[in-house]
């Protein structure tokens, strides 16, 4: 606690002694530009001064303004939300400025009182401001975060400013002599290495959630990283990866050749998986794609009686990760069997079934088809059974939102569907979104299932993500049911997967994305595959697997290049090869990639690396809470092994633009139709 205390105190006081310069500057140029109209109407120079503060509060909030009212819930303010949040930010830089100026006089009259309670009241105010801002969507809401910071700072800097001259009214040389001090340190803390280099390690535990002393900490070092290079400016996160690489005296980050080698199994061990493959080729695929379904809930027969049945029947991974936390960067890597999203290749899974004459087909949730069809065009397939989720007269529904159940509705249309395509090959692609949207899903209906299904109010995870996961897994008996009706279960392999989890409240975070907790990348990966006898998997692996291992049911010698997954059959052979590639994660908001994490298979520890910090963080993915003690300083040569893989992979941002999401097809792959 002291050396945070003390790092943090220092480096505040640097902080504050290079701000203190800039509003001096600021001020005197002020009152040069308003001496004329000082002499003449000292009313008006206050008033223009007053106005300019609010003009600059204005100009620095509008961007914000714009951000806040350009989301789906926010469209129907946008017209006019920005120009009243605006105009309501630059009242408040008016009275600030007014009510400091009027106190900062009462002072100079020896009305000393008054303008205490101003400061005081100030102070209070900015607390206020501060808890709305470290404690409302935190994680969320960047830039909105950020004009709250400013606005405590405004506030407690004029409080404080205040108190100050009331105080040194009296005691004039102790404040001349503690500013002297900061001067001193602050020269010292921008010129010295030794010196800002001893706050940041004081302060590296900030990094794991940074609240007000990270931001600050960041902030300093994006300016000096800024200052040491001008014209190689690539921004903040980049600055991080720069400083990264310094402080772990890493000889290269370029990407290592082995995420470009093509999938290739020694000879002896391929005609293994040939041999447990058989010789059927004529096999189709149905892949239970259930969105936001957390691994700890699939497995627990309480609540999804139906997987647990199936999970007897089947090859089942009990630590299957996903590649990110969020849907656009876990389902391109299940499809596409790599981690680099951006792109499409030849062999992504569903070009692989087009091309060979199998019939592709989506059952989804039309909230879900909008939302991919704009953010994942390639998703694409030669058929679509859709199930309204929404009523059609709602303009709000954009990801989040639907409110309308529709497992029930997908399995009805899926197995008309088979009815028609026996005899077939097809893959068939259940996208069930009911899962994702269990906060907005119509409560009445909600509670007509916990009573149908026997769900109890009391357990340790939230009652209407249980409610519908039961839900979810009573229309999943139902269409395996129906697939063993038609005839058709010797001739099907069925994945049951999810794309990665929801984090249910852990440290006030209710949904997915940015973290890379286990409760977000733990995910229920189940294979049943005829011919092949059911068997439990402990080993690590990861959604990128999918993708070779489907493939290779397909067509017998698919494309390997660009694959970064392995053949999941491969962990039923005996002797099997180590695995070739290390388990990659990423997190992201608002399709800016945030953190990326690395597992290597076989050892116990996860790596993650917050790109806004560029401080890596190390876990025990055995501990019962695998995601609440950072071992990075307690295991330095684990930290840099697995830091030295990371920054080497395909997830490690090299250019500013790999921090973005992008659809780059590297192929003209959609058809026409």
């Amino acid at each position: 606690m002291w050396r945070h205390l003390s790092a943090a105190l220092g480096m505040y006081a640097a902080t504050a002694a290079l701000v203190a310069l800039a509003v001096v500057l600021v001020t005197w140029a002020l009152e040069v530009a308003l001496r004329r109209v000082e002499r003449r109407s000292p009313k008006w120079a206050l008033l223009l001064a007053a106005g300019s503060s609010a003009a600059l509060a204005a100009h620095l909030a509008l961007p914000t303004a714009r951000f806040t009212f350009s989301g789906a819930q926010a469209e129907r303010f946008a017209e006019h939300g920005p120009t009243l949040m605006v105009a309501v930010i630059a009242c408040g830089a008016l009275v600030t400025h007014l009510l400091f100026v009027w106190s900062w006089r009462r002072i100079e009259r020896g009305a000393i009182k008054v303008a205490v309670a101003v400061g005081l009241l100030g102070l209070v105010l900015g607390a206020g401001l501060a808890y709305v801002d470290l404690t409302v969507y935190v994680a969320l809401y960047g830039r909105l975060h950020t004009l709250l910071e400013v606005s405590v700072a405004v506030v407690w800097t004029s409080s404080a400013t205040l108190l100050l001259h009331a105080f040194g009214r009296e005691r004039g040389r102790w404040l001349r002599g503690i500013a002297a001090v900061a001067v001193a340190w602050s020269a010292a803390y921008l010129t010295l290495p030794s010196a800002h280099g001893a706050v940041d390690k004081a302060l590296r535990h900030v990094w794991l959630e940074p609240a007000y002393v990270g931001r600050v900490l960041g902030r300093l070092q994006t300016a000096r990283a800024y200052l040491a290079d001008p014209q190689g400016w690539q921004g903040a996160e980049m600055s991080r990866m720069v400083q990264l690489r310094e402080r772990f005296d890493l000889a290269t980050t370029s990407l290592s050749p082995a995420w470009d080698e093509p999938l290739a199994e020694p000879p002896a061990f391929r005609q293994k998986l040939e041999r447990l493959r058989g010789e059927r080729r004529d096999l189709s695929i149905i892949v239970y794609y259930v969105d936001t379904l957390r691994y700890d809930v699939a497995s627990d027969p309480s609540i999804m009686p139906n997987v647990s049945r199936l999970s007897r029947e089947s090859v089942t991974f009990t630590r299957a990760y996903a590649t990110g936390s969020d849907t656009m960067r876990s389902l391109p890597a299940i499809t596409g069997g790599n981690y680099e999203i951006g792109g499409v290749r030849e062999n992504d899974l569903l070009r692989v079934a087009e091309k060979n004459d199998m019939t592709t087909a989506v059952a989804v949730a039309q909230s879900a088809q909008e939302f991919m069809a704009k953010m994942r065009p390639s998703f694409s397939f030669q058929e679509a059974l859709t199930v309204r989720d929404y009523e059609p007269n709602r303009d709000d529904v954009w990801g989040y939102g639907a409110d309308q159940p529709t497992a029930g509705k997908m399995v009805d249309h899926a197995l008309d569907w088979l009815k028609v395509r026996r005899g077939d090959r097809f893959l068939l692609w259940m996208f069930n979104f009911d899962q994702h949207n269990w906060r907005e899903l119509d409560s009445a209906w909600m509670h007509e299932t916990a009573d149908r299904y026997g769900v109890p109010d009391e357990a340790s995870l939230n009652w209407r993500y249980r409610v519908v996961a039961r839900s979810v897994d009573a229309e999943f008996g139902r269409f395996l049911a129906g697939i063993d009706s038609l005839g058709m279960r010797d001739d099907v392999i069925v994945v049951f997967v999810s794309d990665h989890g929801e984090a249910l409240g852990r440290d006030g975070f209710w949904v997915h994305s940015i973290f890379l907790w286990e409760s977000l990348l733990r995910v229920p990966l189940l294979l049943r595959i005829p011919g092949v006898e059911p068997k439990v998997v402990y080993d690590e692996v990861s959604l990128v697997d999918l993708a070779p291992t489907l493939a290779r049911y397909i067509t017998p010698t698919p494309d390997t290049r660009g694959y970064q997954g392995e053949d999941l059959l491969g962990y039923l052979v005996p002797g099997r090869p180590p695995r070739r590639l290390p388990l990659l994660f990423a997190g992201s908001s608002h399709e800016t990639l945030l953190r990326i994490g690395l597992l290597r298979p076989g050892l116990p520890y996860k790596l993650i690396v917050p790109l806004e910090t560029g401080a890596p963080e190390l876990y025990d993915v055995r501990d019962p809470d695998p995601d609440w003690v950072n071992l990075a300083d307690e295991r330095p040569a684990e930290t840099l092994s697995l830091l030295s893989e990371l920054v080497r992979s395909p997830l490690f941002p090299r250019t500013k633009d790999d921090l973005k999401l992008r659809e780059q097809a590297e192929l003209s792959l959609q058809p026409k139709r």
